[in-house]
């Protein structure tokens, strides 16, 4: 059995991190950043998950893209830029369709 935590996080980062540096395959870089700026999303770490999705360029990445950057400046408050980000990725066939349609309802809500 393995365990969950911390750890596991924090070693997840570093590999995906030398995935990124070893800059022999583009896309599989490109995917590791994507992982990599979902971990540092989830961790709270908005300025570290920009920073690694800024290496993501690849139009076919486009959708997954968009939605963590929605999901980013949702984290900061930018609901605007959450909806235009969520909007766009769900346009661009982002995998996860249902949490992105999530998301939005919850922006288009109103506040009570």
């Amino acid at each position: 059995m393995t365990e969950t935590g911390a750890g596991n996080i924090d070693a997840a980062i570093l590999r995906l991190q030398d995935v990124i540096t070893d800059g022999s395959d583009k896309g599989l870089m490109q995917l590791a950043s994507l992982r990599l700026a979902r971990l540092y999303l989830g961790q709270g770490k908005v300025a570290e998950a920009r920073q690694a999705l800024a290496g993501v360029s690849d139009a076919a990445f486009e959708g997954e893209s968009l939605a963590i950057e929605g999901q980013i400046a949702l984290k900061e408050g930018n609901h605007e830029a959450a909806r235009i980000a969520l909007e766009a990725a769900r346009e661009r066939g982002a995998a996860d369709s249902e949490m992105i349609g999530y998301l939005l309802q919850q922006l288009e809500s109103p506040k009570s």
